[in-house]
């Protein structure tokens, strides 16, 4: 749903430079993506409610299921600023919170991924 409004908002909205296209498009994929989760931060030490119920993961899914098992607004700060490289302000705008949110969820995110002990083995 994201991505298709997404690209359809692209070609459909204002025009921009066909070398912006993409940057436009991801951007706004990006931007329908929040508001229909809404990620907010939240308390630094707050227990996460994230429960994978047991279930085995493949090896060759092992990145992307370390990212899923993050909380909404970390994952997404994960996503925006370290896989898809916008920077700090960038990604503060996008998610409409402040600058310091931002590194401080992209810290707690790096961390929590570091610790998963099927990424652990995979990093080895």
């Amino acid at each position: 749903m994201c991505f298709v409004s997404g690209l359809q908002e692209s070609v459909n909205g204002s025009p921009v430079f066909k070398e912006w296209t993409h940057a436009w498009a991801r951007r706004t994929v990006i931007q329908n993506a929040v508001r229909v989760i809404n990620p907010r931060p939240v308390e630094e030490h707050a227990p996460s409610s994230f429960d994978s119920g047991g279930a085995k993961l493949a090896v060759e899914q092992v990145e992307s299921a370390a990212v899923l098992q993050l909380e909404p607004f970390e994952r997404f700060v994960y996503v925006i600023s370290v896989l898809e490289r916008y920077s700090d302000l960038d990604c503060s705008v996008l998610l409409g919170c402040a600058g310091r949110d931002v590194i401080a969820a992209r810290i707690r995110a790096v961390e929590q991924i570091e610790r998963q002990p099927t990424f652990a083995l995979r990093a080895r």
